[in-house]
């Protein structure tokens, strides 16, 4: 049996057509959590209306960490292709889109986000439209945050196994200094950026650095 021909690398073209359908996705996913509210609160803007979302609200965001996923896997043999004549190896279990997606803890998240809503709604002086309004913009906040990191968790379960490097490369046109100063690193996909001073506290390694970080850190062969 043949070994099948590995695409050819061609990463500025790769990594452009990945922003184009994250970007799709980002849409589609801020306009699924706005119908999700909206339709948990037709009978009125309560803690319990929002509570009943928590659900529906988890299942769209891990769908969309899945989407994104894929996107990112797709990508990544055009980022940085196997070397011809070579099979490529088997993911390990912990960089599974399941095992990855777990410890997002997407639903701890949103029902965190949610419970916090509800016991400001409960408040007697309550602006209800300002809570509602809030609570979307931190459901959004998180889960484009989370989506970010499943697109870098999955170039790590490809470079991982091929003992490849990720290097960090800034993902908007004014970057934070944070980002700004890690723009260019590179590290052993089987390791971790250390967690610095000015980094998210939930930093677990790779971007995002912080709420909103559009970093990525992309395959590419080891140099060394």
């Amino acid at each position: 049996m043949t070994t099948p021909t590995p695409p050819q690398a061609d990463p500025d073209t790769a990594l452009d057509q990945l922003d184009i359908e994250l970007a799709d996705l980002e849409a589609d996913l801020e306009a699924a959590i706005d119908d999700t509210l909206t339709d948990a609160i037709t009978a009125g803007v309560t803690a319990a209306a929002l509570l009943a979302a928590t659900a529906a609200l988890a299942t769209l965001v891990t769908g969309a960490l899945r989407d994104a996923w894929d996107a990112a896997t797709t990508a990544a043999p055009r980022i940085a292709p196997d070397r011809p004549g070579t099979r490529p190896p088997a993911t390990p279990d912990d960089l599974t889109p399941d095992a990855v997606i777990e410890t997002l803890a997407v639903r701890e998240g949103i029902d965190h986000i949610l419970r916090d809503a509800a016991t400001r709604l409960n408040a007697l002086d309550a602006d209800r439209l300002t809570t509602l309004g809030q609570t979307f913009r931190r459901l959004l906040r998180d889960a484009l945050t989370k989506l970010a990191a499943a697109v870098n968790h999955a170039f790590r379960a490809y470079a991982e196994p091929r003992r490849m490097e990720l290097i960090w490369r800034t993902g908007s046109a004014a970057p934070c200094p944070t980002c700004l100063g890690r723009a260019g690193t590179v590290v052993a996909a089987a390791e971790e950026y250390a967690a610095e001073q000015g980094l998210w506290e939930w930093f677990g390694g790779l971007p995002p650095a912080h709420p909103n970080c559009r970093c990525r850190t992309v395959p590419v062969r080891a140099q060394r």
